[in-house]
């Protein structure tokens, strides 16, 4: 990390030698995947559990304090009608 970032500072180019594995090459491998018996198993649990804990919409609301405390809380956020359906529906 450091030769990278001494190397950005002065204006040179990367020093490390170009990675092997391309974005391109993690996509295929994940779309090979996906169309196996073991990808649409993956994905059919996924949905099963999708459809068994999705949140209701009204309990996704968001709430924001009025005042700054700095403490650790939780954020809620609403999916609209249409996302939540579309989800539902690819499952």
């Amino acid at each position: 990390m450091v030769a990278v970032y001494s190397a950005y500072a002065k204006g040179e180019a990367n020093p490390l030698p170009a990675l092997q594995l391309q974005y391109a090459d993690f996509a295929s491998w994940q779309r090979d995947f996906i169309d196996s018996p073991a990808g649409r198993h993956s994905w059919s649990t996924g949905c099963a559990i999708w459809r068994t804990h999705r949140p209701r919409r009204s309990a996704l609301r968001s709430s924001i304090p009025a005042t700054r405390d700095y403490r650790g809380m939780s954020l809620r956020s609403e999916l609209g009608p249409e996302l939540a359906d579309g989800a539902a529906t690819r499952c």
